[in-house]
């Protein structure tokens, strides 16, 4: 297991700062770096998929921060929804389907 965090900023009470804390598989971070790693590439951030997504969608859409997003992503074979909320990453949901 691979912990990280990263500091948010205050927190709207104003006593303290939030802080996001992640937590990944280490197989899964593997994964990603040996592919980068066949392609003679060194990875410097490895991002988990849903901040992936939404990190993608802040750069290229404004929208209000008080404003509940939901991103889905409709695949042959998973389907997953993160759900961000006062500009936090809420726990959606993934799930799959084998025909």
């Amino acid at each position: 297991m691979n912990l990280s965090y990263q500091a948010l900023g205050e927190s709207p009470s104003g006593q303290g700062i939030d802080v996001m804390l992640v937590a990944a598989k280490r197989e899964k971070i593997l994964d990603h770096t040996n592919a980068l790693g066949q392609a003679n590439k060194t990875p410097v951030v490895v991002d988990y998929d849903g901040f992936a997504v939404f990190n993608a969608f802040e750069a290229n859409c404004e929208v209000p921060p008080d404003t509940i997003v939901a991103l889905l992503n409709i695949g042959t074979s998973i389907t997953g929804c993160r759900l961000r909320v006062d500009k936090l990453l809420q726990r959606g949901f993934a799930g799959s389907s084998r025909w």
